[in-house]
């Protein structure tokens, strides 16, 4: 009698879920919209079902394949500013020494901007006042520390930049509105983290800020001016900060905080380098709205569907957004915004 009760109670269970709907490629993904807003770029899985990144004209269904990897796929890519070219991340067999390419939108060409055997890079910065331009840090001098290159985009021309002393961390470069290299985040030996500045690319780094082991500090952007940093950091509070540093006075004015809860995402202006919100990830994720010309959007934006949403690309001239809606039971979906005021 007990076997016949454990039997009638196994087939009772549900099913199980397919490995495929957990583990598999996405229809399409992490969509993008050009500075210009003509296109839309995204991922999705060619015929062989290796994930590629796709280019649409918008508002047309002239879907076109624009890369051709055979293995592992690629998942992490952006745009330039030029609007020629997208950059997409890929590795070797998954050693993790990433490679940048760069893909024309026109011609397919693919130019891989980081040819260096062993090396391992990582973009840091791109301006649209520098289109054919980008920052990528990578390891070529000493496999141990990452300096910043330049790298034009037309030719491929790689030029050193800034020489990394030795104790600056991976991915912690800011440059300013001039696509200068002029704040960095450094360790010490006792496991703290500190703020390094400079007044311009050929002066020395001085300290701004230590954050004790124990806390998390770093910095976000430079103001169109230069003259603020922001900065996010935890010191004399509970949770981290969004803080604007002047640079003259060193004085530091906080521009948003939760009593509980860190700095989540930062939404910042497509050109004047202008932080218009940042968000608290509570029970749910909330938004602070810093710049009232968007509260409206918000507002809106935040009724269109259910589940959290994030604006994740818009054009230049801000006429457009696109936003990802993300529930709890359900995929992530996307909605396109556009004609603001």
């Amino acid at each position: 009698m007990q076997n016949l009760i454990f039997q009638q109670q196994r087939t009772e269970l549900p099913p199980l879920i397919q490995r495929e709907i957990l583990f598999g490629n996405p229809e399409k993904t992490s969509p993008k919209l050009s500075p210009d807003g003509k296109y839309l770029a995204y991922i999705a899985p060619d015929e062989n079902n290796v994930l590629q990144v796709r280019l649409r004209t918008v508002d047309q269904a002239d879907d076109r394949q624009l890369t051709a990897d055979k293995k592992r796929g690629i998942r992490i890519f952006f745009w330039t500013y030029s609007g020629e070219y997208l950059i997409y991340q890929q590795d070797i067999d998954g050693d993790e020494k990433w490679h940048l390419f760069s893909v024309n939108i026109q011609s397919n060409l693919v130019r891989d901007l980081t040819p260096f055997q062993g090396v391992r890079a990582h973009p840091i910065a791109l301006d649209r006042n520098f289109p054919n331009e980008i920052l990528v840090e990578m390891n070529i001098s000493d496999r141990r520390k990452h300096d910043v290159y330049r790298i034009n985009l037309q030719n491929g021309a790689v030029e050193l930049d800034t020489d990394n002393p030795g104790n600056i961390m991976g991915w912690t470069w800011i440059a300013d509105a001039h696509f200068q290299v002029r704040a960095a985040t450094a360790t010490t030996p006792d496991g703290s983290t500190e703020l390094l500045f400079r007044e311009t690319a050929d002066k020395s780094w001085e300290s701004l800020r230590r954050w004790d082991p124990d806390d998390e500090g770093g910095a976000v952007m430079f103001s169109e001016n230069g003259k603020i940093l922001y900065i996010m950091g935890n010191h004399d509070a509970n949770a981290k900060r969004l803080i604007a540093l002047d640079l003259e006075t060193k004085q530091e004015t906080d521009l948003a905080s939760d009593p509980e809860y860190d700095v989540g995402n930062i939404v910042v202006h497509p050109t004047k380098r202008e932080i218009q919100a940042v968000s608290f990830y509570k029970d749910k994720q909330e938004w602070q709205i810093l710049d009232q010309s968007i509260a409206e959007d918000f507002e809106a934006i935040g009724k269109l569907g259910p589940g959290e949403f994030d604006l994740i690309s818009r054009n230049l001239a801000d006429t457009t957004w696109l936003i990802a809606y993300r529930t709890d039971d359900g995929p992530v979906y996307y909605y396109g915004r556009s004609s603001r005021g």
